[in-house]
């Protein structure tokens, strides 16, 4: 077992150790003072390999002026990468049940770069107007797996896999218009038509559910 090392008042990076904390689990951590204030308990063992040099607060910045540097913090394309991102990695976030909650998530290469990113979008066919989709909705969000396509054609994908319940009869839109020999262009259009004027295109739309008294028109 090595000799334990006291690294009180030692300096790494913008950080000072003020003392030992409680270990977290079997490592050791220490109180540590960052040079822009904050405090925070940081383990011995990313202090010593040079993992952490600060807070937090030097990413933070770097991120920041990143986001602002490239120029592009408020086009359509970069707030397209950015709600992808968030659907994926924060819980907070309204769709994040449909995406991280499902293990979906952004992989290296466009998480850590939105230049890359870009390139990947003009280079496969990004025009305004358009929007990601992928093409395996169970994957992740990376070149292999996604396209652009335009907004009616993902609602459309969308309204493939969204079901709709009669009288206790579940059925996908695509289920529906083949049961009535109705055009499954036409009945999107009219769910389409329908999602957009209660306010829910931005939304994920799972299930709608009609009940009827008595016989029903079919759809």
């Amino acid at each position: 077992m090595g000799k334990f090392q006291d690294l009180t008042g030692k300096r790494f990076g913008k950080l000072t150790v003020l003392g030992r904390v409680d270990n977290v689990g079997k490592n050791t951590a220490w109180l540590c003072k960052c040079d822009c204030g904050e405090i925070k308990n940081i383990l011995s063992y990313n202090l010593s390999s040079g993992k952490s040099k600060s807070c937090g607060c030097v990413r933070n910045a770097k991120l920041k002026k990143y986001a602002t540097t490239h120029g592009e913090s408020k086009t359509r394309l970069y707030q397209i990468y950015k709600g992808m991102k968030q659907r994926c990695n924060n819980a907070n976030n309204p769709a994040y049940d449909y995406y991280g909650g499902k293990g979906v998530s952004v992989c290296d290469e466009w998480s850590s770069d939105f230049v890359k990113f870009k390139e990947w979008a003009i280079a496969n066919g990004y025009k305004q107007g358009m929007s990601i989709d992928r093409i395996n909705p169970n994957g992740d969000y990376c070149p292999a797996n996604c396209r652009w396509v335009s907004l009616q054609k993902q609602q459309n994908n969308k309204l493939n896999s969204m079901f709709v319940t009669i009288d206790n009869e579940r059925l996908t839109i695509a289920e529906w218009a083949d049961k009535n020999k109705t055009n499954k262009q036409t009945l999107y259009s009219k769910f389409y038509r329908l999602i957009t004027q209660l306010g829910l295109e931005n939304k994920d739309v799972i299930e709608f559910v009609i009940k009827c008294g008595g016989e029903h028109d079919t759809l």
